[in-house]
């Protein structure tokens, strides 16, 4: 609109300030020299918006023309989005590791309960297989898959960006920068980032924890399971979600991916790393101490920018913290390994100088988790066995006390309680219509009406004796026991109580990390065409001009030489103010 009211001045300036001639005049004292003056300010104006325009208006044969600032303001806000990302993803990485760190005595004791169910059957001690069986590695590589769901959600705009730059006009000099020491690499077409646990395997070191999440091979290989079978690795990224989750045998090579922590000694050292992957095929930038190595070089950054095509960069957003914070995280999970490991050791050693085992035995429940301070599974097990010493010590002499004093356990504390038989793995019936309730560590366990057969170690605490649950009034020291339940035990369940009502079934869920609600990727946004101020300012400068020239002429052919003042003071003015014109618009 101030646009258009300044060409509306333009237009009528020579109408408002000329004075009426006669129209002989006109025609034989002025008319050649009106046509003159008119035709001559005419070509004037016409170079001069020629020039003004040609330095600003897009010049497609010249490298980073376009809608420069156009470009500039989406690499802004691409910067901006990639910063704080970033800035959040290392943030909550920090988080996951600082809490994760917490679960440590829960997965000790799910690995004595595992250890006490693997003894009896006679089967060497085995770390690998126990902490398995403990759910550590399943849960380990639900969380693991949760957390890349955050830098994967973030570093897919690398590729949806480029995607939109090369398909919108204007745009497509537009490129991201991957920055490591003083070198940079520039992506125009494609460019994808995945943060994901990395080794390097030799012949001697090679042995890892495959969870069937994809796998990139940085040269082809294979990888053996502790079976025999054999997979090939091609080069680049490998599906392997139909391989059976366990220990697997690497050829050498770098590797990053679904990869945990194998318990073996002769198992590789995981790290942090970034699989870069472009037309150019893939790298991978491994995270060691602060440094990272890419492309045979040692880096103390690795950072990415956003090049606007126009001269402008924006960056450096550093991918050191995230890196930095995923290794972390990597070392909690091993953490929880060495400790829960040790704590099913601890116990081994105990049934092994018992000659049983007893799934209450708990090493882990006698000593503190520090972080600085590593208790050995020997030194576990002779705190249990002085541990045991004191207790029976301790029930010898106040035994009598607890018999005297008694307790009374009513219906309505209980939360579950069952009534039916329990039979030993063997079949042979061990109690008759008693009241019980299960406890187990280890599986989900649905139990129903019936004959219900344990998969599993777990402790069953009886009651007492009844032939209807609704008639029974409780229980107390005198009739309740507690005795370890192995699996193959069967249960003969005829009535089912939870929370106060009877049920036909009951589902016991062993707790475990769930996949998260997925992140919702918004849809890609469209470059837009944004209109150069220095276009608009000169647009505004040259109707100052024309304004200003016009009134000029006016006075001149009218020889009124204030008009020609006014005239002048008007295009100065326009010309001056054009910035805070331009703010107007």
């Amino acid at each position: 609109m101030v646009i258009a009211g300044l060409l509306l001045i333009a237009t009528m300036a020579p109408s408002a300030v000329a004075r009426p001639v006669p129209a002989e005049v006109q025609e034989t004292e002025m008319g050649f020299v009106a046509s003159a003056v008119v035709i001559g300010v005419a070509f004037a104006a016409g170079m001069a918006a020629g020039w003004h325009l040609s330095e600003y208006l897009d010049d497609k044969s010249k490298p980073g023309a376009g809608d420069s600032v156009g470009r500039e303001h989406e690499a802004e806000l691409v910067h901006t989005i990639l910063s704080l990302n970033s800035e959040l993803i290392a943030h909550s990485i920090d988080g996951y590791s600082d809490s994760w760190r917490f679960t440590n005595a829960y997965w000790m004791r799910q690995a004595e309960v595992a250890a006490a169910e693997r003894w009896p059957t006679g089967q060497p001690y085995s770390a690998q297989a126990i902490t398995e069986r403990a759910g550590l590695y399943y849960n380990m590589a639900q969380l693991m898959r949760n957390i890349n769901d955050g830098p994967d959600a973030t570093y897919e705009l690398l590729n949806e960006r480029l995607t939109a730059w090369q398909n919108t006009e204007g745009y497509d000099s537009m490129a991201f920068q991957l920055q490591y020491g003083r070198t940079s690499h520039a992506y125009d077409s494609a460019l994808g980032l995945s943060i994901r646990p990395c080794i390097t395997a030799t012949a001697d070191v090679n042995k890892v924890y495959l969870t069937g999440d994809g796998l990139w091979a940085f040269s082809t290989g294979t990888a053996t399971a502790m079976d025999g079978a054999e997979y090939s690795l091609k080069q680049g990224h490998n599906e392997l979600a139909g391989i059976v989750p366990g220990v697997y045998q690497l050829s050498a090579g770098s590797y990053a991916g679904g990869i945990l922590p194998a318990l073996a000694a002769d198992a590789c050292v995981l790290h942090s790393g970034a699989v870069i992957s472009s037309p150019d095929g893939i790298s991978l930038a491994a995270y060691d101490g602060g440094a990272v190595q890419l492309w045979g070089n040692t880096c103390s950054n690795l950072a990415l920018a956003v090049d606007a095509g126009t001269g402008m960069i924006f960056g450096p957003i550093s991918l050191m913290p995230v890196l930095q914070h995923y290794d972390d995280m990597i070392r909690s999970v091993e953490q929880s390994l060495t400790k829960a490991s040790a704590a099913a050791s601890a116990a081994w050693r105990i049934y092994e100088g018992a000659k049983e085992s007893n799934i209450l035995i708990s090493p882990s429940s006698l000593v503190p988790d520090i972080p600085d301070m590593e208790i050995s599974d020997e030194q576990m097990a002779i705190l249990t066995t002085l541990y045991l010493r004191q207790v029976h010590d301790y029930y010898e002499r106040i035994g009598g006390n607890l018999t005297a004093t008694g307790w009374k356990l009513a219906p309505d504390s209980i939360d579950l309680y069952l009534r039916g038989n329990v039979y030993d793995a063997s079949g042979t019936l061990l109690y008759e219509s008693v009241v019980f309730t299960p406890y187990v560590w280890l599986d989900d366990w649905r139990i129903g009406k019936g004959t219900n057969t344990a998969t599993q170690s777990g402790i069953i605490a009886l009651w007492g004796e009844t032939n209807d649950l609704s008639t029974w009034s409780g229980s107390s020291s005198f009739h309740a026991q507690i005795i370890a339940m192995e699996p193959h035990y069967q249960l003969e369940v005829a009535q089912l109580v939870h929370r106060g009502e009877a049920v036909d079934t009951i589902d016991l869920e062993i707790m475990s990390i769930e996949e998260w609600d997925p992140i919702e990727r918004p849809e890609p946004w469209t470059p837009i065409h944004v209109l150069d101020e220095g276009i608009v300012i000169a647009l505004i400068q040259l109707i100052g001009l024309l304004s200003g020239g016009l009134i000029v002429m006016v006075g001149a052919m009218s020889r009124r030489h204030w008009l020609a003042l006014i005239g002048a003071l008007v295009a100065i003015a326009i010309i001056a103010s054009a910035g805070t014109i331009m703010g107007w618009l």
